[in-house]
């Protein structure tokens, strides 16, 4: 009898090896329209991508790469409107991962459609999406016909807070990378909380473009976010409407009023994580030439959101 159960407790624990390996060993394909949601599986990107409605990739047990490993190509909204994706981490240690080692990521809005043209992203969870950058590349946030508004939505969680780092692959390296926030689109905070409740949640843009000096070569690598006409990237919370009857909680841009302050600590932070001689800058190019529509609105009477559909603003911190 102990025997059997021994027996049986191998086959188990063999069979969730074999189902996890799967996942590593196996990855989703991604071209063309994606419409399941992604759960401790790496994805290849092998052509160009367009969501259907909302898709969620999440880390549960097990962290994520997504890589596109031939070619440069884009994550896209449908034509119909309204695509989000969901990048959802479910611990602390928990990563996933966009490795653009060898070539460049676009994410953008959709091409054409009669309502609700943006991509929305939204990180949600206590661990990290991380933007992997080799030598020249670019992840880009920009528009189509629509923008990519991309969010971090802050959290309270005593172990972690969602975090959304860009890095350098090679941290000693002559060549630039580059986060460009394109036209009608924008880097920013959501939260569930307004801030005249006092919240307590945060979250964390990181930007890590650490590279070795040496004085031998006669350029320095940099990092560089630019921000085109029509971009923005704010640092500060904005409300997001919570729903009780969905438990995952997954918003949509009729969810979000960029007029009204919420959360507590969007943080935005440089960091150089070399021992020694190295450079830490980011270089901000803001191209905004556009005066932008957005209203601030602390006090949340006037309208805002009902005298602007996108926003067009620049480099500010909240």
């Amino acid at each position: 009898m102990r025997n059997c159960c021994i027996k049986k407790g191998l086959l188990l624990v063999t069979i969730v090896a074999f189902l996890f390996s799967f996942n590593l060993i196996f990855p989703v394909n991604w071209t063309g329209t994606v419409t399941a949601d992604v759960t401790d599986a790496n994805i290849y990107i092998t052509g160009n991508v367009i969501l259907q409605d909302g898709i969620t990739v999440k880390a549960d047990t097990a962290d994520v790469v997504v890589i596109a490993p031939t070619g440069n190509f884009s994550i896209g909204g449908q034509a119909s409107g309204n695509s989000r994706l969901y990048l959802v981490t479910t611990a602390y240690n928990k990563i996933i991962r966009f490795d653009l080692t060898s070539y460049d990521l676009v994410f953008k809005g959709s091409a054409a459609g009669p309502d609700l043209e943006d991509l929305l992203i939204v990180v949600k969870g206590p661990g990290k999406i991380e933007f992997l950058l080799g030598n020249g590349k670019k992840v880009s946030f920009t528009s189509n016909d629509g923008g990519t508004k991309f969010y971090l939505l802050m959290d309270t969680d005593a172990n972690g807070y969602p975090t959304v780092e860009f890095k350098r692959v090679d941290t000693n390296s002559i060549t630039n990378v580059t986060i460009e926030v394109g036209p009608k689109s924008l880097l920013g905070f959501l939260s569930q909380t307004k801030t005249k409740n006092y919240p307590l949640d945060l979250a964390c843009l990181l930007f890590n473009p650490t590279n070795q000096y040496n004085s031998a070569k006669t350029d320095e690598g940099r990092m560089i976010l630019d921000i085109a006409d029509t971009g923005g990237v704010i640092i500060s919370g904005r409300y997001v409407k919570p729903d009780s009857l969905d438990p995952v909680f997954t918003p949509t841009l009729g969810d979000i009023y960029p007029n009204v302050p919420a959360g507590c600590k969007a943080w935005m932070k440089v960091t150089n994580d070399y021992p020694g001689n190295a450079h830490a800058g980011l270089l901000v190019l803001n191209r905004n030439e556009t005066l932008y529509d957005f209203l601030f609105d602390p006090w949340t009477n006037l309208g805002a959101r009902k005298d602007t559909v996108d926003y067009n603003g620049s480099f500010l911190q909240g």
